[in-house]
């Protein structure tokens, strides 16, 4: 049976206003879609053309309110809509009058050349090729370029970036609210064509040093090269032969010499409200400490100290803490974002692009202690919560990289960098001069750094790409020489360099890892962190691992005894071999947790661990067999609690995860309801 085009159209706009029910009004990209199809031809949009085109055409005009580039304009109201008004122009684009069409694409057009970028590259081509159609006078071709060229601005990671410097600066909270969603939980499409300026140091070093020399060739003014230095490659920790240090050498081969680069460069970075330029200065300074004024060695102390301290304990916040924390959390929670969307990926690559988009989301607010501690609190914390607890979730396959597994999984790269370069000229910056306070914050985070033992394995000076690639162990073979009041700490310190000495030198990792169910605490710890470095940094030898994990005794004794912080380092290596090489690895991890997970029933904090990632390795398995085999077993009951925690932990991280994780999922949480 045929029906003609009146019953279908009366159809479609049957469904449609079902479908629509619960909306008050219908949006113009909407509308312009259901008359593109035939469906509520008779309904049209109010458009303002009357008050609008002559504002938008004219930028000197009265009614027009001042705000720096981007999708949005103000202006004055008229009327009963007196008051700064908001348009998002690209709304334009559905009006049936090409004029305001017209005037909303020349808009756009002027913003092509801005700098920085305010549309992609990606949304500028859509705009040309599309910019005739919209002008065009028939209903099929303008309407269908108005779709396709309002979803590219909509979806433009610049463009939304604008915007919510636009709200900012008009103290427009419900659109900074709107567009800062768009920011900080992009889509991958959005931001697969913001130029980050370097991909991956690793492989393009020679590009790096290239446009170095390029930058301090071109520029004559030395704030503007260090300006540029900042947006190509601030964001990195770049190795000292990339640092802003060989941008002022090349510099000043090509210009007259600076009198004072002290007073230079840190005028430089205070007219930056931002923490990352007094990196840059810190590390310049410490390659080059002739260039310190007498008397002026405790400041730069100070300042190092502002970078290296990130306490547990915010009461003991600096100056600068907060922002540096807002950055830091910024770059964990894009990297852990983008990860889960991007399984398979190069590492490097996707740290990079984090970083990038961490400093400029940050450079939009103020440095004000109270403001940044609040703006983490509100938005970008739970940002962080969710995206690390879907990440942790998904664990995405990865190809391994320093500057992903550092971004990740400690407090600061920036303090990391820093220390790890302090240990070639530390005489010269006169530690002597540091006070009280500040030694004791460089001493502890130092401390736990070289815990760390990172890197893994020490490199050749050549082949270090990131400031954090340089051995702590020379700056804490420095910091004790200087330490003479307290012999306690110089012994402790001393004590964890000798270890980790030894422990990255080895070339027996199974030796190594077969000791750790029967050490103290303190070398479990050194052993742990070293194996976790080592499998998310470089290749591992997975045979020795699986010597050891296959080993019912030692793997018995080391989930039993281990320390539970130790614990959580060795299963995070594990759940990361068990993600890049599946196979056996996923077969049989899951039921080795589930085994162990039974056989401390009578330890509740165990239990809880053992629990977590028998369902972890699941997940990463895509496999239920471990979960089924502990609910349906003969300790099946004192898993109940567990069990109510998981169905909504995940229930939860359902909501957030990308579909690919949704489906993994699904099974795993209908097992949970058995």
């Amino acid at each position: 049976m045929e029906y003609n085009s009146e019953i279908k159209s009366a159809a479609k706009e049957r469904v449609a206003t079902v479908a629509l029910k619960h909306l008050k009004q219908i949006d113009a990209r909407t509308l312009t879609v259901f008359h593109r199809n035939q469906v509520f031809k008779d309904m049209k949009r109010d458009d303002p053309l009357e008050c609008i085109l002559p504002i938008l055409k004219d930028p000197n005009h009265p009614d027009r309110v001042s705000v720096s580039g981007g999708p949005l304009f103000f202006h004055l109201g008229k009327g009963e809509k007196q008051g700064t008004r908001v348009l998002y122009v690209a709304d334009l684009f559905f009006s049936e009058y090409v004029k305001l069409r017209t005037a909303a694409l020349d808009y756009f057009e002027k913003m092509f050349e801005e700098f920085p970028p305010l549309l992609t590259a990606k949304t500028k081509d859509i705009i040309q090729k599309r910019a005739e159609h919209l002008k065009s006078d028939d209903e099929q071709n303008w309407r269908d370029s108005a779709v396709a060229i309002y979803d590219a601005i909509k979806n433009d990671w610049y463009c939304n970036y604008a915007a919510v410097k636009q709200c900012l600066e008009r103290n427009f909270d419900k659109g900074v609210e709107n567009f800062l969603t768009q920011v900080v939980r992009p889509t991958i499409s959005s931001v697969d064509t913001v130029d980050v300026g370097i991909w991956a140091t690793s492989e393009q070093k020679q590009l790096v040093e290239s446009e170095i020399v390029k930058i301090a060739r071109e520029t004559r003014n030395i704030d503007n090269a260090l300006n540029k230095y900042l947006v190509r490659f601030g964001h990195l920790p770049l190795t000292k032969s990339l640092s802003i240090s060989r941008l002022l050498e090349e510099w000043q081969k090509q210009n007259s010499k600076i009198g004072n680069l002290w007073d230079t460069i840190w005028s430089w970075a205070d007219r930056i409200d931002h923490p990352l330029p007094r990196y840059h200065a810190c590390m310049f300074f410490n390659v080059h400490p002739g260039f310190i004024p007498k008397g002026r060695h405790q400041k730069l102390w100070q300042e190092i100290t502002e970078i290296i301290h990130l306490p547990n304990d915010e009461e003991d916040d600096l100056c600068w803490t907060q922002s540096w924390r807002m950055l830091c959390e910024l770059a964990r929670h894009y990297c852990c974002h983008l990860e889960s969307r991007l399984p398979w990926k190069d590492g490097e690559r996707i740290a990079s692009q984090a970083l990038w988009l961490a400093v400029r989301v940050s450079m939009l607010f103020p440095s004000a202690k109270e403001e940044v501690k609040h703006l983490r609190e509100i938005t970008f914390l739970p940002e962080l919560a969710t995206s690390s607890r879907v990440w942790q979730i998904t664990s995405p396959a990865i190809k391994p990289s320093e500057l992903r597994f550092l971004t990740i999984n400690i407090k600061s790269i920036w303090s990391l960098s820093l220390l790890a370069q302090l240990g070639d000229n530390f005489g010269a910056l006169k530690p002597e001069t540091i006070q009280k306070e500040d030694w004791e914050r460089i001493e502890q985070a130092l401390s736990g750094s070289i815990v760390g033992t990172f890197p893994p394995v020490p490199k050749e000076e050549a082949k270090v790409n990131y400031a954090f690639g340089d051995s702590l162990l020379k700056t804490g073979k420095q910091w004790v020489k200087y330490l003479k009041e307290n012999k306690e700490n110089k012994e402790m310190i001393n004590a964890f360099i000798v270890a980790v000495e030894k422990l990255t030198k080895t070339e027996d990792f199974e030796k190594n890892l077969r000791k750790l169910p029967n050490v103290h605490q303190g070398d479990q710890l050194l052993i742990a962190h070293h194996f976790k470095n080592s499998v998310f940094t470089e290749e591992v030898p997975l045979d020795a691992i699986w010597n050891c994990l296959n080993d019912s005794l030692w793997r018995e004794a080391a989930f039993r005894k281990s320390h539970p912080i130790v614990l959580v380092l060795v299963f995070d290596a594990l759940n990361e071999i068990q993600t890049r090489y599946q196979e056996k690895w996923s077969y049989h991890l899951p039921h080795f947790y589930a085994v162990e997970c039974e056989n401390v029933i009578d330890n509740k904090e165990r239990l809880q661990h053992l629990f977590a990632y028998t369902i972890r390795s699941s997940v990463c398995a895509d496999s239920i067999s471990a979960i089924q085999r502990l609910l349906l077993g003969k300790y099946k009951t004192e898993f109940l609690e567990e069990v109510e925690y998981w169905q909504k932990h995940l229930s939860q991280i359902q909501k957030w995860a990308p579909e690919w994780v949704k489906g993994r999922l699904r099974a795993v949480l209908a097992t949970l309801h058995i």
